[in-house]
């Protein structure tokens, strides 16, 4: 549960870069966050980037599985 939305750009980048040079081939990083605002620096890092919607959380929560 990082809270991506705040973090300094640079910061944010460091993070998701160094969570895809941690995982190992067929790993996942699966991020929650309430908008989608997280969803372009994520694709940049891992590529393709699968998002789902979770409805029965309060509030409402994207979830995105990026893959290795």
């Amino acid at each position: 549960g990082i809270p991506f939305s705040p973090l300094a750009p640079e910061v944010r980048a460091e993070v998701i870069r160094c969570s895809h040079r941690v995982l190992r081939p067929g790993g996942s990083f699966i991020v929650y966050q309430f908008t989608g605002a997280v969803l372009p620096h994520l694709r940049q890092a891992f590529g393709d980037v699968r998002q789902q919607f979770e409805l029965m959380n309060i509030l409402p929560a994207r979830i995105f599985c990026c893959s290795r």
